[in-house]
């Protein structure tokens, strides 16, 4: 059914703020009578997130206490939709995200470790611990962050090096499916003027769902070092490593087999139920999933006086093998990449105003063999067998962005950047299945589905950012503020004749906001209004090229539009208590999209018109209309917690939280199977602080009623494939602090 009501309405909402990071959150809290403050580094400088003018949702260390999956982000930021597709991450801010189901595909949400932008998602969750904060950025950053960050930015911020302080602890978890978490840090102070920081963790727990699928098994390991020659120089140094292993992610089959029992896997064989059956490759081979990174970065941070100058080089390299049934059929994927970037930049605060300015340079190589095992395609679909997809990107950018005040109460804000990028995807596909159409010989020019590939993009933008903000109080202002993003174009496989390139994308946001507190800052009240005009936006999915072949596509949305509104509360109605509650409306539409493709999917509910009989057939798909995919109209979060205070100096805190959201669209299929219903997940906690927080013992449950809700997927004839969240999950968590 189509949405045609969508409206410029816009009211107010609220951006997400929390306190200071670790066993300081209720010590802040308390010390200050009120709310704490949190610093963030959302825009390249030191801040209060309660005065920065932008869109924030920052989840502090004690939040992300037992989190090891970035997905788990989602109970913490209200509209923050995730799915994976192997190791990829798909992230989905308000309608805008990417659906990278393979290694060369980058996302539009760019995440960042310690200011390093990670070109491939599979490099996230690893990173995942000892964590000082994560700041979640709503909307395009076009100036300071650049491309690919059209949909917002996610910035993994670690636990540094600390001078002068020998400290550390042990933290480990117990919990149902076989979970073993465990975390180590230490934090060495070498001399007066030089730290280092080791921490390693290891967590492992068994699939979640029936055929083994959706476990975990990493260990991760983290070197933090910093050095202060003098009270004018800091260098710090980083190194990470990590090694995945298990089955690998897996989905789960929708109308379900059995009702009552949401989690049976795929690849279960009461899963055999008609066209997204893998009874024609049985017996399987196994599911896999192999991840190995390692990555280093120094960061020189050098004040010149007039202002502070940082140095940020760094490289990763990342290998990655997987055996997965996701979409319906086999796929192999074996992929080599690599990753250099160069960002330097000045920064200056002080006078009435504020300014950064700086140049970014990364080079990124992928070396990705990938395989679609499907020796028993339907009648007219022949499979791919072999393909060997190099992808080489190369950008480079300047940018700046100033704050200036115009009085004591009134700023005025502007940002410009210009990027200029290539995209160049080479290597041949070769197609096997099924005989006598194809061979296992590659042969070009006599089989249809053996081609060269060959493509070269490259695109330029001018990205920017103007905007004011009013102090109203002391603790309350308002600011408003309008900004352009972008993300970079690209290629899909497909032979050259149908131009399988895709053009970038664009975003213009307007936002309006408010920040308060009242009652001494023990109320807290954040609004926030938006619209967001988006042109060309590009959707990916799983569709099937002029040969019928099934393929990772990208096509461009002609228009689309997201508006709404967001309300945050943090009250503490007396010191030992804390309540918070946000909600976020978002009224999103596909104000003109319509793709080709050889078939319809089954049942869409998008209107079809046929182009040609074929061969190959074509069909138009009119989705104009709909909302758009992965994007509920109403998200949220409440949560509470007492503190017990004990006769022996300890704390006994109880609390618990919820988060919901509306049904949704999982895929631009658009068919019954893949609307999702509305959610609720109820987490709750207890945990026993000794004094002086030497020492702590928790006990946790997520998802207590066991609410089942689809994260993705892939449609496949009358059956969808999605992914699911977790079940049910509970545990024991200790930490011993030195």
């Amino acid at each position: 059914m189509r949405n045609t009501r969508l409206r410029a309405r816009l009211l107010a909402g609220a951006v997400i703020v929390a306190a200071m990071p670790g066993a300081a959150f209720a010590q802040d809290e308390e010390q200050q009578g009120g709310i704490g403050e949190i610093i963030v580094t959302a825009q390249r400088t030191e801040e209060s997130a309660q005065r920065a003018p932008v869109v924030i949702d920052t989840v502090t260390a004690d939040e992300l206490s037992g989190v090891t999956d970035v997905r788990e982000l989602a109970n913490a930021v209200p509209g923050l939709q995730f799915a994976n597709a192997g190791n990829s991450v798909q992230t989905y801010i308000r309608g805008v995200g990417s659906f990278n189901a393979k290694s060369v595909q980058e996302s539009a949400v760019a995440y960042s470790a310690d200011g390093v932008y990670l070109f491939t998602t599979s490099q996230i969750s690893p990173a995942m611990f000892d964590l000082a904060r994560v700041e979640v950025l709503k909307g395009p950053q076009g100036t300071l962050y650049g491309r690919n960050a059209s949909g917002g930015a996610v910035n993994i911020i670690t636990q540094g090096a600390r001078i002068g302080s020998l400290e550390g602890y042990f933290e480990g978890s117990l919990g149902n499916y076989s979970l073993f978490d465990f975390t180590g840090v230490v934090n060495l102070p070498v001399s007066d003027n030089f730290a280092v920081r080791l921490a390693g963790h290891h967590v492992e727990h068994d699939g979640y769902l029936s055929d083994g699928t959706s476990d975990d098994d990493t260990t991760a390991g983290r070197v933090r070092a910093l050095w202060e020659p003098s009270a004018m120089v800091s260098v710090k140094f980083a190194f990470d490593a990590a090694r995945v292993r298990g089955v690998g992610p897996g989905s789960v089959v929708v109308p379900r087999v059995d009702a009552g029992h949401p989690w049976i896997g795929a690849l279960d064989p009461r899963s055999d139920t008609g066209p997204t059956t893998v009874s024609g490759f049985r017996p399987l081979a196994d599911p896999f999933n192999e991840l190995d990174q390692w990555s280093s970065s120094v960061e020189l941070d050098w004040d010149l006086g007039f202002a502070t100058m940082t140095v940020l080089p760094a490289y990763r390299h990342e290998s990655l093998k997987q055996r997965s049934y996701v979409p319906g059929y086999g796929i192999e994927e074996d992929a080599d990449i690599e990753q250099k970037s160069f960002e330097a930049r000045l920064a200056h605060q002080g006078g009435g105003i504020r300014w950064v300015a700086g140049a970014y340079y990364l080079e990124a190589t992928n070396d990705e063999t990938f395989d679609i095992i499907n020796p028993n395609p339907a009648a007219g679909r022949p499979a791919v067998n072999l393909l060997v997809n190099p992808l080489s990107v190369e950008s480079w950018a300047v940018f700046g962005e100033t704050t200036v005040d115009v009085t004591d109460r009134f700023r005025l804000i502007g940002g410009l950047r210009y990027t200029w990028e290539n995209s160049t995807s080479g290597g041949y596909q070769n197609q096997i299945y099924p005989s006598p159409l194809a061979t296992e010989e590659f042969l070009p020019g006599v089989e249809a589905g053996d081609f060269y590939v060959d493509e070269d993009v490259t695109a330029d933008a001018v990205t920017w950012k103007v905007g004011a903000q009013y102090d109203i109080a002391e603790v309350s202002s308002i600011f408003a503020t309008v900004s352009k993003g972008f993300k970079g174009g690209g290629s899909y496989v497909d032979l050259a004749s149908v131009d399988p390139t895709y053009a970038p994308e664009t975003i213009v946001a307007y936002v309006f906001g408010s920040r308060n507190r009242f009652f001494d800052d023990t109320l807290q009240l954040n609004l926030e209004a938006f619209y967001w005009d988006i042109s060309d936006q590009q959707i990916s999915f799983v569709g099937f090229n002029v040969l019928g072949q099934p393929k990772f596509q990208t096509t461009n949305a002609s228009d689309s539009k997201s508006v709404g509104f967001s309300i945050d509360t943090i009250w503490l109605p007396t010191p030992n208590d804390r309540l918070t509650f946000g909600v976020e409306y978002v009224d999103s539409e596909y104000s003109d999209f319509v793709r080709v493709q050889p078939a319809a999917p089954v049942g869409t509910l998008c209107p079809t018109t046929t182009l040609s009989a074929g061969p190959p057939a074509r069909v138009a798909i009119d989705c104009s209309g709909f909302p758009m995919m992965r994007t509920p109209k109403w998200a949220g979060s409440a949560s509470y917690r007492h503190v017990f205070d004990m006769a022996d100096g300890g704390e006994l805190t109880a609390g618990g939280d919820m988060t919901f959201a509306s049904k949704r669209y999982t895929s631009i299929d658009f068919s019954p199977t893949t609307l999702d219903g509305g959610y609720a997940i109820v987490n709750a906690e207890i945990e026993y602080k000794a004094p002086e927080a030497r020492w702590s013992l928790a006990l946790w449950g997520r998802n207590l009623t066991e609410a089942a809700y689809y994260s993705g997927g892939i449609q496949s004839g009358p059956f969808n494939r999605p992914t699911i969240n977790q079940p049910r999950t509970y545990g024991v968590r200790g930490r011993i602090s030195f």
